[in-house]
């Protein structure tokens, strides 16, 4: 039995599925999500549909790049979390500052 997470309580759907999915070792497949997410007391009253609003979030977290997609063949598996190297951080900060104070920000830029 999991111990219920006060995070879960208080988060909406897309960061408690961020959160459930970075503390993973391994991918999860909807399915273990739902209950993931029950066992950590996220509410999910409120949905009529659970798996539907998993899923859509998961297709919009894959969107907009925050996840790996684990398939075999064509069928989905699972979801990680896509981890982010230096790099990324890097370039997401570059574009960050880009957009607040234009022209170039660090030394090294081309």
């Amino acid at each position: 039995e999991i111990a219920p997470d006060i995070f879960y309580g208080e988060a909406g759907i897309s960061d408690a599925i961020r959160h459930l999915l970075g503390s993973s070792k391994v991918p999860l497949s909807a399915v273990e999500i739902k209950k993931g997410l029950s066992e950590r007391g996220f509410n999910m009253e409120g949905y009529t549909a659970p798996l539907v609003v998993i899923h859509n979030t998961l297709k919009r977290l894959d969107k907009q790049g925050e996840l790996v997609v684990v398939r075999s063949g064509s069928q989905v598996v699972g979801f990680s979390l896509r981890s982010k190297t230096p790099g990324d951080f890097k370039r997401e900060m570059q574009e960050r500052l880009h957009s607040a104070y234009g022209g170039k920000v660090f030394e090294d830029e081309k």
